[in-house]
């Protein structure tokens, strides 16, 4: 599908019209948690809205987007909660890519939103939005699905692109080695994870990479290996074995 923005035709579609899937988080207030592995989102504008991770949550929904009572919108992968300052929104052609797609035309809606006229459940679901079509007049998911994927592939030949030039200028005959080891790593890594810094909607931490295991692996492939390249005669570059690092349980993407 080679089709761009431009080229597609778009059509107006209600919120409440597109998803089959709709309803208002549960408030869970900070001392009835109890800390665990479920993200709970909130209507909080950092970190995506992930607010906390908790072990009791009231309820448990799985791959979908959410909106906010400000309007700001995510697709959340993998399992979640969420307070009622959330709508949840999904349908069986919802996934991560389109979600990703749908949700910044949502966002782009925000500017009519504020404390004094909230994003409230009744509100969302007589949004009106705009999105590609297909030749039936519905929501053209493949074409955002596979525009999203493109995205996400030319921004990550970007970052494979700079670390290239970076170990270029470092030098010597293990160079190669480890560029081959940071872009298995960037593979295994779901590249969003890079792209948005390990922001909230990465699922269960002890199943994937949270940001502390990220940042460790990238910059000691990067940083602490610099020495030791310049040395072209030395057998193994890495101060640390790369496979057993993958092989963990904890940094394996679930």
């Amino acid at each position: 599908m080679n089709k761009n923005l431009e080229s597609m035709r778009w059509g107006e579609f209600v919120v409440g019209e597109i998803f089959d899937f709709a309803m208002r988080g549960k408030r869970l207030i900070e001392r009835d948690r109890v800390k665990g592995n479920i993200p709970y989102y909130s209507a909080s504008k950092e970190s995506n809205g992930l607010t906390d991770m908790i072990a009791n949550p009231l309820f448990i929904a799985k791959n979908k987007l959410i909106i906010s009572t400000f309007c700001d919108c995510y697709y959340v992968e993998g399992e979640f909660t969420a307070s009622d300052e959330i709508t949840i929104f999904g349908n069986d052609k919802l996934n991560k890519h389109n979600g990703l797609f749908i949700a910044r035309i949502v966002k782009s809606n925000a500017s009519k939103y504020a404390f004094g006229y909230k994003a409230f459940s009744e509100r969302l679901m007589k949004q009106i939005i705009m999105l590609p079509i297909d030749s039936k007049g519905e929501p053209n998911y493949k074409f955002m699905e596979s525009f999203m994927r493109k995205l996400e592939q030319k921004h990550l030949q970007k970052i494979l692109a700079y670390y290239t030039h970076k170990l270029e200028s470092i030098g010597g005959g293990g160079a190669d080695f480890l560029f081959v080891a940071l872009k298995l790593a960037l593979i295994i890594l779901n590249p969003l994870v890079i792209l948005k810094s390990c922001e909230a909607r990465l699922k269960n931490p002890m199943r994937c990479f949270a940001t502390l295991n990220m940042t460790k692996i990238i910059f000691v492939i990067l940083k602490s290996c610099e020495a030791r390249l310049k040395n072209p005669i030395t057998k193994n570059p890495y101060p640390i074995n790369l496979k057993a690092m993958i092989s963990q349980p904890s940094l394996r993407v679930a």
